[in-house]
């Protein structure tokens, strides 16, 4: 018998057989690191019984998971694999809480790859569901990304063009407002460079689909040109590949999913 005031943990029931292999094979994956592709796409392609699992028993899958998506020079469809896989176990098994990776689901919002970061807003969706992982959610880093992420063209939450026109083929009527970055930021004192003091800064650039270089060359230099305190780099970055994504139709019309998708996580 448990002592008193000892909660008895409840015995786990043994994995479907078709479960067990795919949790077999992700062990494996110490021995044989080069089968983490293999493993996934299996893993994806499996149907999850009726039965409602319990997360944890895949604790070592999930640390498996959390490598993978910890690895800076990961190949997209292994991301988008992990992100799929970690979305399945966490639609299907209870004792959500026990999921630990949110630090890597923040880094990746901020990926350039439309496809991974509609990935982890997948995920975010599952988590946002139970009260004890809502709550980290609600944190303060997670919060500022979806806020950037559910912005809109020109930079504003209301922006100057709808959402419906962004879906359109001809966008020629808006593409002034379209391809220009707009950003306000207030730099305190301790926030700027040196030589740069506190106070207003705005950030107008027009066109920022003919600028030269790619996305990240051009952020850099904005970020140099203004001294943008590293809390504004994600607002920042966003508008700027919105703005340089909104001559392209089907870039458009992504976006337009993961603002979507954004704003229904706030």
């Amino acid at each position: 018998m448990a002592p008193v005031g000892v909660k008895r943990r409840r015995m786990l029931a043994p994995l479907p057989e078709g479960l067990r292999q795919i949790h077999a094979a992700f062990e494996g994956i110490a021995h044989q690191p080069d089968t983490v592709g293999e493993v996934l796409k299996r893993a994806c392609e499996t149907v999850w019984p009726s039965e409602k699992g319990d997360l944890f028993q895949w604790s070592a899958v999930l640390d498996v998971l959390d490598a993978e998506l910890g690895k800076e020079d990961a190949a997209k469809e292994i991301v988008i694999a992990a992100l799929r896989f970690t979305r399945t176990l966490l639609e299907n098994c209870s004792n959500r809480h026990v999921y630990n990776s949110y630090e890597h689901l923040q880094r990746l919002l901020e990926s350039p790859d439309w496809e991974v970061v509609v990935c982890v807003l997948r995920v975010l969706s599952v988590l946002a569901t139970p009260r004890s992982t809502r709550q980290l959610i609600g944190e303060a880093q997670f919060v500022s990304r979806l806020t950037a992420l559910s912005s809109t063209w020109t930079g504003s939450t209301d922006g100057l063009v709808s959402l419906s026109a962004c879906c359109r083929e001809d966008v020629s009527a808006w593409m002034a407002q379209g391809t220009t970055v707009r950003m306000q930021l207030y730099r305190t004192g301790g926030e700027g460079q040196e030589g740069k003091g506190e106070g207003l800064t705005v950030i107008n650039i027009h066109n920022a689909h003919t600028c030269l270089g790619d996305t990240e060359e051009i952020f850099q230099r904005i970020v140099d040109e203004h001294s943008v305190p590293a809390a504004h780099h994600f607002a920042l970055k966003t508008r700027l590949r919105l703005a340089r994504a909104f001559p392209d139709l089907e870039a458009r019309r992504q976006w337009v999913r993961v603002h979507m998708m954004a704003t229904t996580l706030l």
